[in-house]
C-alpha cells in the first residue's frame, strides 16, 4: 500500500506542499483585497485623495495650470 497504491506517501507529501503554497497566496490575496478597499473607501470619502490619485494616474489638471511629465531614462 505504500508503494502501489494510487494515494502513495509521496503523492500525499506533494498534495500537502501544494496546499500550503495556496494557503500562503490565498493569505496575500486577502491582504491586497483588503488594502485595495481601504484605497476605494479613501478615494470614495475624501476628494483631496481622489484628486490625487486622478492627477498622479491620469495626469490631469486644472484649467489654470501647466503640466509637465518628465520620465526617467532608466
Amino acid at each position: 500500500m505504500l508503494i502501489f497504491h494510487d494515494a502513495d506517501v509521496f503523492y500525499v507529501m506533494k498534495l500537502r506542499k501544494e496546499l500550503r503554497v495556496m494557503e500562503s497566496q490565498c493569505e496575500q490575496y486577502i491582504e491586497r483585497n483588503a488594502a485595495a478597499h481601504e484605497a476605494l473607501h479613501d478615494l470614495t470619502e475624501n476628494m483631496r485623495s481622489l484628486e490625487k490619485f486622478a492627477r498622479e494616474n491620469y495626469f490631469m489638471k486644472k484649467d489654470n495650470e501647466d503640466l509637465f511629465v518628465i520620465y526617467d531614462s532608466e
